[in-house]
Order: C-alpha cells, then structure tokens, then sequence
C-alpha cells in the first residue's frame, strides 16, 4: 500500500481501464499511448476537481465524484469453486478510494475517470542512470490504470502526438537551449516516435515507455514555452531515407565523434546513423577512426575543434551541466569494481586483475571488453552492458581507456578516463545546442548528425 501526498499543481484528463488494450499503428491515429507505470499492486494519486466515471463505450458509472486524494489498488475475486487462471486479471476488480472521504468504489473493466488534471507522486526518472530521482509528476489528457495479466496495475497517458511531444523535448533537452536546437529535438524525437511506435511494448498495453528505454516523458511537469514553440514550428516534420521515416536516435554528448549504429546495437547498418566527425575543422583528425588504443588515448588527452566541446568560456548557462561530461575521469577501488561487475555479470572470477578491451567502433567507444579475473576470464559484449557492468550507475560512456593504480596482480584503484556521455549515435544534444546558437538552423543541425536525410511531413 502506498501513501500519498498533496501537491500544489495538478493537471489531467484520465482514463481508467482493466485488461490491455493492443498498441496502435501511428499512420491510423493522432494519438499516442505513454506507459508511465508498470508492476503495481496499487497507485496514488491526487485529483484536485470532481470528476465521473464512465465506461469505455460512454456509460456514465458516476459523476461528481470528490477530489482529493485516491489510491487506486486490485483486489482478486474469491469463489469455493474458481479455478485457477493463468491470467490474474481475469480473476481481478478495481478499488478506488478516496482517502479524504472514506468513499470506496468497486470497478469492472473498461472504466474511465474524467478530470482536469492529475498528479503521480514520487514518478522514477532516469531509472538504473547516474542522473536517477524522483519526481512528483503532472499529467494532461487520459490516464488509463489497466490490470496485467499477473494482475497488476499499468498506468498509460493517452494523448494527442504533438502535446506527447511538449512534454517529451523539455524532458530531454533542457528547455533554455536555443530555439533551434529544441526544434531539431522535437523533429528527432517525433521522427524516432513514428519509427518505433508499438514496436518495443506490443503486449503491454502501450506504444512508448515515459524513460531511456523509448524517450524520456514527464507529463506537463517540464513544459516550457520554448519548448512548446519548438513544438509548433516544426508540427508534422520526420526525417526520412529514400521516402520512408528513419530511426532518430540522440544522446548528450559524443565527445566529439559520433558513432556507427551497428556497433552499438545488433542490427542492420543504417546509412544515415555513420560515424561523424562532430566540428568545422578537418574531419580527418586522428584518421576519423578511433577504433585503435593508442588513438583513443591521444583522443581523450586532446581538446579537439567540435561543436560539443563544453571547454570554451561562453557557455551558457543552461549548459553548464555538460562540461564534466566532454572529457572525464573516474576512479573506482578494485573491491568495488569486482562487486559490481559480478552483480551486473553473475560471473564469479575471484579476484579482478585486468581489464582488457577487445573491439571498439569508430568513435573509440567500447563494444567488447574482456574481463580478467584470478580464477576465470570473461567477455561482456554491448556497449550498454559494459557501462553499467562498470558504474551502479551506469558509466557515462564506453568510450575510455583504463589504468591500474597499485602493484602486482591486485591493482588498488582502476582509472577510467573517457569521453562524451551516451551510446554516441545520431544527434548529440550539447554539440546541437552550440550549434544553434553560432547560428545554424535545425534543418542544418539534424542533417549534420543523420546523414543524408530529408525533412517532411510524415504522411507524404
């Protein structure tokens, strides 16, 4: 059972529904389906108007119901003669319980609640990152709390694309960027909605996640101006490839040098996700292929020409988070480094001796790294895998190289020197940002990270 708390600002029309529904295609709907929490056994919410239930067909189950704080939980049937099923929510009702009036309702499948505005307390932001908190969240349009088939509740925003994608720009990109950089996110991050939609949740009852995983949604919580201008200005735009809409992906810093697609993620090499130099200068420098130690040695040690270098003196303000992240250095002791990597891993290797990397992609960044122990040796493949095998939360890029502090076969300290933050695909937002504000428009920023892309209208 969870517990709430009151809050000063509230926003929603919401929805309310058991069983789940199938994700939609995109080209067939104007809207979207959020899936903003998952695996409860109850929800928390604050409703600051009255509002109805109704059924999902329209019929009204009750009207003028109180505001104030709800808590929303399952219950399961009880019979002599009930068999057992495979699907709890078969066997599941709905409690609603308004915990400031004592008022409880019992509720079937295929019920909605219509309100104005609605909070979630205590969302998760950025789960398993080193950036992770918790965030009391607001939302606007329908929440559905819909019964899995283990029986727990899934909380789903329905909305329309373009306000899904207000909430979505200000959550990754921070909204005082230069109005062209928010607009080349908003076209990225549009352009990544249609291209994946439905295909990374298709039996959980919605299109996107709200985290890393699909893109980062925080409801009306971050809403600014610039981004809903950002918004509006480029409604409708995707990036395409031959006539057909393109994956989009982005990160926050590449450190200088973007990566291949195929060396991040299992998949076809995609034309327009290449390895790019990310300045103005000479796109040769180093050979333009840090797949070599010594390369991303010097690579790291160096300052070079890019746009996302958080070095230079002007950097505004909204950007000053990312000057860590450009060129970093992190230390770990080798007894916490040999905990975690066995916790990530379950390999049990005795005592950590070495790490060795075994294949790096174009922009220097780590794709297989083996792991030399005292009583076995191992390989961890993926760059995802190999930052969080590294950091509890997760290190901020695979591109590095790694010293050993100490004597003998049991170094005291490993040192992690890298560069950028992210997988390094596609847009980087720092070097977007900086770009926008020397001057050039969102289209020149978006055809700078994806390679011969055109901007359009999706439906065309």
């Amino acid at each position: 059972m969870q517990r709430f708390f009151l809050f000063a600002f509230f926003c929603l029309l919401f929805s309310f529904s058991c069983g789940l529904p199938p994700a939609r295609h995109l080209a067939r709907q104007s809207m979207v389906r959020v899936g903003i929490l998952q695996y409860r056994d109850s929800v928390a919410v604050v409703v600051p108007e009255k509002f109805s239930l109704s059924a999902r067909r329209g019929n009204r189950a009750g009207r003028d119901l109180q505001s104030g704080r709800w808590l929303i939980t399952i219950a399961r049937r009880e019979a002599a003669n009930m068999v057992e099923d495979s699907s709890k929510s078969a066997n599941s009702f709905v409690l609603v319980h308004n915990l400031d009036a004592n008022q409880q309702l019992e509720l079937e499948s295929g019920f909605q609640v219509q309100a104005d505005r609605l909070v979630l307390p205590e969302i998760i932001v950025g789960s398993g990152f080193h950036w992770e908190t918790k965030e009391n969240q607001v939302y606007r349009g329908t929440l559905e709390f819909l019964v899995d088939s283990a029986g727990n509740l899934t909380v789903v925003n329905v909305l329309p694309v373009e306000t899904y994608l207000a909430g979505v720009v200000p959550s990754e990109m921070h909204p005082d960027f230069p109005l062209e950089a928010l607009k080349a996110q908003a076209v990225a991050a549009r352009t990544q909605l249609f291209f994946r939609l439905g295909a990374r949740h298709p039996d959980e009852g919605f299109d996107r996640c709200a985290n890393p995983h699909c893109q980062v949604y925080a409801g009306i919580t971050r809403e600014s101006e610039n981004a809903h201008l950002a918004v509006a200005a480029t409604t409708g735009l995707v990036m395409k490839s031959k006539g057909r809409v393109v994956e989009a992906v982005y990160h926050a810093v590449c450190g200088g040098q973007t990566e291949d697609n195929d060396h991040v993620w299992s998949g076809a090499r995609q034309p327009h996700l290449r390895s790019i130099f990310d300045g103005v200068g000479s796109p040769d420098v180093l050979g333009n292929n840090l797949t070599q130690a010594e390369r991303v040695e010097r690579w790291i040690d160096s300052q070079p020409p890019v746009h996302c270098n958080t070095s230079v003196a002007d950097l505004p303000k909204a950007m000053e988070y990312a000057r860590k992240y450009f060129r970093w250095e992190i230390a770990v002791t080798r007894e916490a480094l040999q905990l975690q990597i066995a916790s990530v891993t379950g390999e049990n290797f005795g005592e950590l001796v070495d790490l060795e990397p075994l294949e790096r992609g174009r922009s220097g960044r780590m794709m297989r790294l083996k792991v030399v122990g005292a009583e076995k040796s191992f390989e961890i493949s993926s760059e995802l895998m190999i930052r969080r095998a590294l950091s509890p939360s997760t290190l901020w890029s695979s591109c590095f190289v790694v010293t050993k502090d100490g004597r003998g076969d049991q170094p005291g300290k490993f040192i992690f020197r890298g560069a950028g933050w992210g997988h390094g695909v596609g847009m980087c937002q720092i070097g977007a940002g900086i770009m926008a504000r020397r001057g050039q428009t969102f289209e020149a920023i978006l055809k700078h990270y994806y390679t011969g892309v055109t901007i359009g209208r999706a439906g065309r």
